[in-house]
């Protein structure tokens, strides 16, 4: 099985898929083919056996499922891996670490958790993301 989530890229939108089928294409168990269809609302081809699934429906669930997950960060925020959500950093204090030409990383604390977060941004955007943010350039 595969470890990365399940993508629309993995499906080809003029086939229809088995339980199986699917199942291979998109790194899954066959279970959770049959939880996506009675919870969340896969479509399926039922009125004949094998039930069948159309790639181009499988494509725009599995796009709405991955859009509803998205967490954009605002203004002034990182996104901290351990709360799983946007953060601010703490005391307002930042690292930027240029790594090419126009853009590097920036680094921060989590302000809960103390998390280490990172956020690649471009050295013209630090100014406008980052107003009143205190700032050290690393080399």
């Amino acid at each position: 099985m595969r470890k990365s989530k399940p993508t629309s890229r993995m499906v080809r939108k003029h086939r229809l898929y088995t339980y199986a089928e699917l199942s291979r294409a998109l790194g899954v168990h066959k279970r959770t083919i049959r939880k996506w269809v009675e919870t969340e609302g896969l479509p399926v081809i039922d009125d004949q056996r094998p039930h069948m699934f159309e790639g181009s429906e499988v494509k725009l669930f599995l796009d709405q499922r991955n859009e509803k997950r998205k967490q954009p960060c605002p203004l002034g925020h990182i996104f901290c891996f351990k709360c799983k959500t946007p953060r601010r950093p703490a005391m307002n204090a930042l690292d930027y670490a240029p790594s090419n030409i126009g853009a590097g990383m920036i680094y921060g604390l989590c302000e809960r958790c103390l998390t280490l977060m990172s956020q690649r941004i471009g050295h013209a955007d630090l100014a406008l993301k980052w107003p009143n943010a205190e700032v050290k350039i690393k080399h």
